[in-house]
């Protein structure tokens, strides 16, 4: 993952499940508030085949997984 809003770069690896049309990633970053790695989970859910939906998943301070961004992609 990389965009235009910080300096930062993520690398991620992951896997497919075809059956559910829908790619997992685990990625690590360094964190800018801290300066120390951080993971991040990134979930591509295939909708239709003119639109797919991305959530990005952190772990907060009480150690439970929120979901920290959500895009839908729709193509006109």
């Amino acid at each position: 993952w990389i965009d235009n809003m910080s300096t930062g770069l993520m690398t991620s690896t992951g896997t497919c499940d075809p059956t559910a049309k829908t790619f997992t990633f685990i990625g690590e970053y360094l964190d800018p508030m801290t300066g120390k790695p951080k993971q991040s989970k990134h979930v591509i859910k295939i909708t239709s085949k003119d639109q797919h939906v991305m959530e990005m998943y952190e772990v907060g301070p009480d150690g439970k997984e929120f979901v920290s961004f959500e895009m839908t992609c729709t193509r006109k």
